[in-house]
């Protein structure tokens, strides 16, 4: 081969290797040491506007590489690009780096590499590098925090599991001890009984005297007879027993039973956890065997509720964090709407038919929210497990026909056709009334909104034989002629905030939460929901609940409401501490001719009623100084019967079952939740004063 074949043959290996080297790095050049010069060989990215193609090398490195590092790592990078000192930190390597990062927070790495020595070894010419390292350094950090994590985790349920044995250790007969699974069974851990058991003060004083070991305080000869055995059955993840004798601080000795059971360690050695019983106790033993299994038991469940905890809280946290999405939806909207046409309704008090527009709106708005809120507190009630059955005796389709009574308006004004079926044989059964009228007005409210003008609407129900001695099965099925759900929406129906999108790709209007608690319902009465429904064809529900049979005389009727005009006149105390409520609720008053005196917390409104006389009490629950059921109890302990004895409603926005019950046992007559309907305030108070 000719010396020009040769060279060729150089430059393209040569080409090649820069070729290869340009994938990975982001400049590369050549500096020759003797004469203090550069060429650069590859840039690209920042590192192409740093240097020049040539000159000399020591200053423009410098200057360029410090001056596109970050400020903490400018002493750094001065003394990397030393190139006087570059020769002797090349000595016995091949090639050298360093990483730094740049004012932007990007992580880069610098390098040389041996080019060319001299005769002598020593370097002549390297090559320097510059590579981006951020996605690995990302990476590392991201590493190093999850095995920090782990490490933390693993500890926590370490000293968690440690304490709750230590716990029930302590509360048996008996004595418990943790060692190691070496030839001399090291303490870890000595539980205080059996330290005291053995006639010590403290488990740390135990230990000292038997030199931080169990063989030391064992019978020798028990020992040999017993521990072979009993580590063999630990060996193979069993309960081991043994039986020797201890000695006692006194130097007496004690007969004892030993169970217990080897733990396998991930992160460590194994540990041998066992429970010691005094034999000599005879009375005690059958107890304290007993609990030594259960507390073995304990110790596997205690593994299975961390594993459990720690998959419950990874669900909790993204079922949160999808709440939370929805939910600021979900309320930002019709918010929107308020403030929009509350200010609107400001800019145009001039024009009657706008603001009775804008009023309607504000009005359907405020609706919406308020239902999307109760919604949102009844499925906390149902998840929490405070949602209970209040089963009373109901007369055969009494709650049926008040559900059909109260659609067959709306139904009418949109000219939908509404029929009513119901086929129940038995007179009366024991059921939850509020929560089957909730199931019933949550599918007609669907069937209504998603029917068209001109459909049809049906209610069957039915009853069916059961299987169960004195009890009914009730069978209703919803059924529309609606717009219907897709098949790929159906398998989601009963999740919470899941809504079908209509044909232009819109998401239907509702609170999304509607279906998931009449599933939820039903799931509590221990019935059966289903659907089936077709797009463009309409939706069948169909709700299948058992009851138990009543007698006919068990059925209470129930009080029909109070029928006449609103009450007008008479003095009302109002207990409202928030301004705006207590401004409302006496504008509402006002209109219906009441007179009404204000007090800002519970112990003005005794006081006021002490001074003077009124109809009835509006109170607020939550007041400062003194609350709603203090300041109840207070005017029930007055002395004057007319003081103790007036009516006294709860208007509060503690609005649940259990909060109307402690209001009736603090002595009131009444609960209206907020925010107030003017209607139910009227009759509430209608009520109480014809009583």
């Amino acid at each position: 081969m000719s010396g020009e074949q040769n060279d060729q043959k150089l430059e393209r290996e040569y080409s090649g290797l820069l070729s290869a080297l340009s994938k990975i790095y982001w400049q590369i050049f050549s500096v020759d040491l003797e004469t203090d010069r550069y060429t650069e060989l590859y840039a690209s990215g920042k590192a192409n506007l740093q240097m020049e193609k040539t000159g000399p090398a020591q200053k423009t490195c410098l200057q360029a590489v410090v001056r596109f590092a970050g400020r903490e790592y400018q002493k750094t990078m001065e003394d990397f690009l030393d190139f006087t000192t570059l020769p002797s930190r090349l000595a016995d390597a091949q090639s050298i780096s360093q990483d730094f990062q740049d004012a932007d927070g990007s992580w880069w790495c610098v390098g040389y590499i041996v080019q060319a020595r001299d005769g002598d070894g020593k370097v002549s010419r390297v090559l320097f590098t510059l590579r981006d390292v951020t996605a690995q350094k990302r990476q590392e950090l991201h590493q190093q925090k999850e095995l920090r994590d782990a490490l933390e985790a693993m500890e926590n349920a370490r000293r968690l599991t440690e304490l709750r044995m230590k716990t029930m250790a302590e509360a048996i007969h008996g004595g418990f001890k943790l060692c190691k699974c070496d030839p001399q069974c090291t303490f870890l851990l000595v539980s205080e009984q059996l330290a005291a058991m053995l006639g010590y003060d403290s488990p740390e004083e135990m230990i000292e005297a038997a030199g931080g070991s169990m063989t030391d305080i064992v019978d020798h000869g028990d020992a040999v007879r017993e521990m072979p055995a009993a580590m063999a059955t630990a060996a193979q993840g069993q309960m081991y027993t043994m039986h020797y004798r201890i000695r006692c601080k006194d130097g007496s000795w004690k007969n004892v039973e030993d169970r217990g059971r080897m733990i396998h360690l991930a992160e460590g050695e194994d540990e041998l956890w066992g429970f010691i019983v005094d034999q000599d106790e005879l009375t005690q033993k059958v107890k304290a065997l007993e609990q030594a299994r259960q507390a073995n038991a304990a110790l596997e469940q205690a593994k299975k509720e961390l594993q459990e905890a720690r998959d419950a809280a990874d669900a909790a946290n993204r079922a949160k964090t999808t709440f939370l999405f929805n939910m600021s939806h979900d309320i930002r909207t019709p918010m929107n709407a308020i403030v929009g046409y509350t200010e609107l309704l400001d800019k145009h008090q001039d024009d009657p038919e706008k603001r009775r527009d804008y009023i309607a709106k504000i009005r359907l708005s405020s609706d919406f929210l308020l239902s999307l809120i109760n919604n949102v507190l009844e499925m906390a009630r149902i998840e929490s497990g405070k949602e209970q059955l209040t089963e009373v005796p109901t007369a055969k389709g009494e709650i049926f026909g008040v559900v059909a009574t109260v659609y067959a308006g709306e139904m009418r004004k949109k000219n939908i056709r509404f029929e009513r079926k119901c086929e129940i044989q038995t007179p009366c059964y024991y059921c939850d009334n509020v929560k089957i009228q909730e199931i019933l007005m949550n599918l007609l409210s669907n069937s209504y909104k998603y029917t068209p003008v001109g459909g049809t609407i049906t209610m069957e129900t039915r009853e069916l034989p059961c299987e169960i001695p004195g009890h009914i099965r009730i069978r209703t099925v919803v059924t529309d002629t609606g717009i219907g759900m897709s098949k790929e929406y159906l398998p989601v129906l009963f999740e919470e905030f899941s809504r079908e999108h209509d044909s232009t790709g819109n998401r239907i209007e509702g609170t999304g939460l509607g279906m998931a608690i009449v599933k939820s319902l039903v799931d509590l009465m221990g019935g059966t929901i289903e659907v089936d429904s077709e797009l463009g064809k309409g939706s069948a529900f169909t709700v299948t609940t058992t009851h138990r049979i009543a007698r006919p005389e068990d059925v209470k009727a129930e009080q029909a409401p109070a029928v006449g005009t609103a009450p007008t006149g008479g003095r009302i105390l109002l207990a409202e501490d928030n301004d705006l409520n207590a401004e409302i609720a006496t504008e509402i008053l006002k209109e219906y001719g009441f007179r009404v005196d204000r007090a800002n917390n519970g112990a003005v409104c005794v006081e006021l009623l002490k001074q003077r006389d009124y109809d009835v009490v509006l109170m607020d629950v939550q007041m400062p100084v003194m609350d709603g059921y203090e300041a109840t109890r207070t005017i029930r302990s007055l002395p004057q019967p007319e003081k103790r004895e007036i009516p006294i409603l709860a208007v509060t926005a503690n609005a649940f079952q259990e909060d109307r019950r402690d209001a009736l046992r603090a002595g009131m007559n009444g609960h209206i939740a907020k925010p107030i309907r003017v209607e139910e305030l009227l009759a509430a108070i209608r009520a109480v004063l014809n009583h």
